[in-house]
C-alpha cells in the first residue's frame, strides 16, 4: 500500500523530533496506546472522520502549525481522487446511462443503496457492438428496464452514451440526438457503511 502524504509528514516529523510512535501517541494525549495507534492508522489510510480527534492534537504533538497538517490532509485527499480517476480511466468501457430528474437522486436513498439500484440506469455494451449501434442497444435496454428505473428514480429525461472518458453524446428517450459532451456522464454513487 502506498504511503499517504499525511503519513509521510507524520513519519518525517517524528524522525526530526527523535520520537517514536509510542511517544507521538502520548504527546497527542491518548492514555492507552491501542486507542492512539488505531486513530493513527485510520489517519494514515485517509479516514479523516474517525481520526479527527487526533488531527486536532497533531499540531501540538508534532510541533507544527495547523496549516501544515491540513495541507498534508488535503494533498492526501487529492492523491486519492487522482488515483481513483486514473483507475476509472484505465478500466473505462463504453456504456450508456439513463439520466433522471432530481439530479439522478433516487426516490429512497436507503433502498437504492441497499439494492444497488443505480445499476439499472447503466447499460453496458458488449465488445461486438459497433459505436454507431450504441444508441439502438441503449434504447432497447432502456425499454426493458423502464419499470425498474421508474420504481427507484424520478422521471427519466434522456440517455447519455459514454464513448470514452472524454466524449459522450446525449439522446432523447426516442433516440433523437441532443448534443455532445466533452466528458463522460457519471452515475451518482451511494456508500453504505455499517459500524
Amino acid at each position: 500500500m502506498e504511503v499517504t502524504r499525511i503519513e509521510e509528514l507524520v513519519n518525517s516529523r517524528c524522525e526530526e523530533l527523535g520520537i517514536d510512535t509510542k511517544e507521538l501517541i502520548r504527546r497527542a494525549g491518548y492514555s492507552t496506546y491501542n486507542n492512539g495507534i488505531r486513530r493513527l492508522m485510520e489517519l494514515f489510510v485517509g479516514d479523516f472522520k474517525s481520526s479527527r480527534g487526533l488531527i486536532e492534537k497533531l499540531p501540538n504533538a508534532l510541533e507544527l502549525p495547523e496549516d501544515a497538517i491540513q495541507q498534508a490532509i488535503e494533498q492526501t485527499k487529492q492523491d486519492e481522487r487522482d488515483a481513483w480517476e486514473a483507475a476509472w480511466r484505465a478500466s473505462f468501457k463504453p456504456h450508456a446511462i439513463v439520466r433522471t430528474d432530481m439530479n439522478g437522486r433516487p426516490r429512497s436513498i436507503t433502498m437504492a443503496g441497499l439494492t444497488d439500484a443505480g445499476r439499472h440506469k447503466r447499460i453496458e455494451f458488449t465488445d461486438d457492438i459497433q459505436p454507431e449501434d450504441y444508441i439502438k442497444v441503449a434504447l432497447s435496454e432502456y425499454k426493458n428496464r423502464e419499470r425498474l428505473i421508474n420504481g427507484f428514480f424520478y422521471e427519466p429525461l434522456e440517455i447519455i452514451v459514454n464513448f470514452s472518458p472524454d466524449h459522450a453524446s446525449r439522446y432523447t428517450l426516442n433516440g433523437v440526438f441532443l448534443g455532445d459532451l466533452d466528458h463522460a456522464y457519471r452515475n451518482g454513487m451511494s456508500i453504505v457503511e455499517i459500524r
